[in-house]
């Protein structure tokens, strides 16, 4: 009986240890050595109990009973079973080992058995892992199972090994011991540290893309999101639904259809989409959405990596290139892009309809001079006042659009010449309404030109130039008015365009000619200077007058060569007249706004002086009377010239913003009284009666005034009467040239007026 438990203990015990081992060689994957290594202690315990099993027949090593040489020879055999098993086992008690199996010679670092019987297992245990392994011990002890535990122990030549260990009580020699069984797998943890390592460093560059990643499966569920998208998604929806409603569980499935998860899930192609999405907070948000299909090694679709990326603030800022690109930053407005887009849209609408599109051209009245005095940002002030004040009198269905510097255009669809003559009206009402900015009281007005589709143009670029062309015409009948195109106007732009083009060639070709006015001694009808105004001899257009040009010369800024020029020809002309002389004489020169804001504009006339020999005292530079709008500009200079002896006038006197509060600081000289006041003393006695107030105020001040525009004997009479000092107009003569003027000057001074 004993030879057959020998014999078939050891042919289970060889079975199990070759089939171990077959199966140990392909344990080459990490959880494929786990379960080696689970395999390997069933193993042990399987064998453990085939032997306690079998009664008196087999070995029972807790059997007390046993004769003592049947205990022998049941140790024999069972030392022999476990010195044939690849797996390490040790049998300590009171920490001592006393038995070591040949397998724990590989694992322990030792050359045999032998080196280790005698030693304390706690030689072996990692200080770490002490505290821990003593429990585990004592719990053997108590017949405790102790399952598959890790530990990490210390080899004899110092090296350090992990294992999973496996401790049971025993009956060793008839005493208590405990029996431990393991395995090394100090490679596989390693590899599993290494893995965690990896996937850790996985996880934080994972976690640290700014842009939200989520991985997605068939059934629309989250497998794994990143920290971001994980933020985002706390915002939106429970952590069982967190995607994006559109994108994955919005409550209308066919919205989903277009949404890029979705679309790659069915297509199987990667996809992107842009959707703004609001948090339950009402915060709006907008972001790119990218989709990449997952696939297993068949090529299935098993999911989706979906990329979302915050794009709010490039959104932003595409919108607002977008508001630059499409509106006026100034006003707000749509801009010319815009305002040529709509028109054309509108064109071909009301081509289909049959109907007519009405086109209203404004450009604000002395808005330039406005912006030339008190500055930009004055300007950009009065810009917004005035887009306001036309949003009120175009309402819909009328669009405003602001076409560029001081214009304004105004379309309207479906609409008949009356109503555009209405709307007209209305806008120059709103308009010239006076507003005060920073305690200045400033009049705008409107001029304004219309131009309807299809009987004047049939494209924008057409029905534009021509409400320009009409708006033009409406300038020149006095401004604050409107005008609708016609085909006469087509002469006018063509004349303006002519003197556009040839206004650059003029002052090379010597086109330009000085006449001359007389200033007289309103008392003793002496002449006591002249003013010197600009006549152009145009070689196509003959003699064109400087209402016509100037204005030209001020928007293409050739005002500052021309101002120059009139300015020194003048002086030379005043300076030969005294050499032949008239010693007394002075020159009125008229000096525009560009002209002042010029840097070294003092510096000039200084330098004009020089080169003509003309004394300061006997040059009169006439400034207009809305260039006081901005008075702390305009002292520095007019100081400057003072200083220089050079005498300083305000002409159009009554005309403009001037106020006492602001001449009185002004080092000012004379002050003329505009022609329009003269026009009306004899026979309106408020007019009279402003032009005696002008007259006292000027002589309070220290001023002389200058009456303009005297066509009658009445006037002058009247004039005098009232100690104006001198008078010009055509009584006393016309502007004359140079030549002619010359001849004019002996016979008024030899009989007076």
């Amino acid at each position: 009986m004993k030879y057959n438990v020998r014999i078939a203990g050891l042919l289970i015990m060889i079975g199990i240890v070759v089939i171990y081992f077959i199966l140990r060689i392909h344990f080459f994957y990490i959880h494929l050595m786990a379960f080696g290594t689970l395999l390997s202690i069933l193993i042990f315990i399987a064998f453990w109990l085939f032997m306690v099993r079998h009664g008196k027949a087999k070995f029972r090593l807790k059997e007390p009973g046993l004769r003592k040489k049947e205990i022998s020879e049941g140790e024999k055999l069972h030392r022999s079973l476990m010195d044939i098993l690849p797996q390490p086992i040790v049998i300590y008690r009171e920490g001592i080992i006393i038995y070591a199996n040949p397998a724990c010679v590989d694992v322990l670092g030792a050359e045999k058995p032998e080196e280790l019987i005698g030693r304390h297992v706690y030689d072996f245990i990692h200080p770490d892992c002490a505290e821990v392994a003593t429990a585990r011990v004592q719990e053997a002890l108590e017949g405790k199972y102790i399952g598959i535990k890790d530990q990490r122990l210390v080899r004899v030549d110092g090296k350090e090994i992990d294992v999973e260990i496996v401790s049971v009580n025993v009956i060793y020699e008839g005493q208590k011991a405990v029996m431990s069984t393991f395995n090394d797998v100090t490679e596989r943890k390693s590899m599993e540290r290494a893995l965690k390592e990896k996937e850790k460093f996985l996880s934080d560059v994972f976690d640290s893309i700014q842009d939200g990643i989520a991985v997605i499966d068939r059934n629309f569920k989250i497998i794994r999101t990143n920290k971001t998208m994980d933020e985002w998604y706390k915002k939106w929806l429970p952590i069982e639904e967190r995607i994006c409603r559109r994108d994955a569980f919005g409550e209308n499935k066919q919205i989903c259809a277009d949404c890029s998860s979705v679309k790659t899930m069915k297509q199987g192609t990667p996809h992107t989409t842009i959707s703004e999405y609001t948090y339950p907070s009402g915060e709006k948000k907008w972001f790119e959405i990218y989709a990449y299909p997952l696939r297993d090694d068949k090529g299935n679709i098993t999911g989706v990596i979906q990329q979302i990326r915050d794009i709010t603030g490039r959104k932003k800022i595409e919108d607002r290139i977008n508001q630059l690109a499409h509106y006026d930053a100034v006003t707000g407005l749509p801009n010319r892009n815009m305002m040529r887009s709509s028109l054309k849209k509108a064109i071909r609408d009301a081509a289909k309809k049959g109907e007519n599109v009405g086109v209203i051209f404004i450009d604000l009245d002395r808005f330039k001079m406005i912006n030339d005095t008190l500055g930009h940002i004055y300007g950009d002030r009065v810009l917004k006042l005035m887009a306001q004040r036309l949003s009120f009198c175009a309402e819909e269905p009328y669009t405003i659009f602001r076409h560029g510097g001081d214009e304004f255009i105004v379309i309207r669809k479906a609409v008949d010449k009356e109503e555009l003559r209405c709307c007209a009206e209305k806008i120059i009402d709103k308009i010239s309404r006076p507003f005060v900015m920073d305690g200045r009281e400033i009049y705008i007005t409107p001029s304004i030109g219309i131009s309807i589709y299809p009987s004047d143009g049939d494209d924008v670029d057409t029905l534009i130039k021509y409400a320009d062309s009409a708006m033009y015409l409406a300038k020149e009948k006095g401004k604050n008015c409107y005008q609708f195109y016609n085909s006469s106007l087509n002469d006018q732009i063509t004349r303006k365009m002519n003197l556009e083009s040839g206004l650059r060639r003029a002052i090379k070709n010597n086109e330009f000619i000085l006449y001359y006015q007389p200033l007289v001694d309103l008392s003793t009808g002496d002449i006591v200077g002249m003013e010197a105004l600009i006549r152009w001899k145009h070689p196509k257009l003959g003699v064109v007058p400087p209402s016509e040009f100037i204005p030209l010369a001020e928007e293409t800024g050739l005002i500052i060569p021309i101002g120059e020029w009139v300015l020194k020809a003048a002086c030379k002309q005043i300076k030969d007249w005294h050499d032949k002389g008239y010693h007394q004489m002075s020159i009125a020169v008229n000096i525009s706004v560009r002209q002042l804001q010029k840097k070294d504009f003092v510096k000039t006339v200084k330098k004009v002086l020089q080169e003509t020999g003309l004394e300061a005292k006997y040059l009169e530079l006439e400034i207009t009377e809305g260039i006081m709008l901005d008075v702390d500009e305009l002292l520095t200079i007019l100081n400057e010239l003072k200083e220089a002896g050079i005498k300083i006038s305000v002409d159009d006197f009554g005309m403009g913003y001037s106020s006492l509060s602001v001449l009185k600081h002004l080092p000012i000289d004379i002050l003329k009284i505009d022609k329009s006041f003269v026009n009306g003393i004899v026979n309106d006695e408020r007019i009279s009666t402003l032009v005696k107030t002008i007259i006292d105020m000027g002589s309070s001040l220290n001023f002389s005034t200058i009456a303009e525009g005297i066509e009658t004997r009445e006037q002058a009479d009247f004039l005098t009467r009232n100690r104006c000092n001198i008078g010009q107009g055509y009584l006393f003569s016309r502007p004359l040239p140079a030549n002619e003027a010359e001849k004019q000057l002996e016979v008024i001074k030899r009989y007076g007026v």
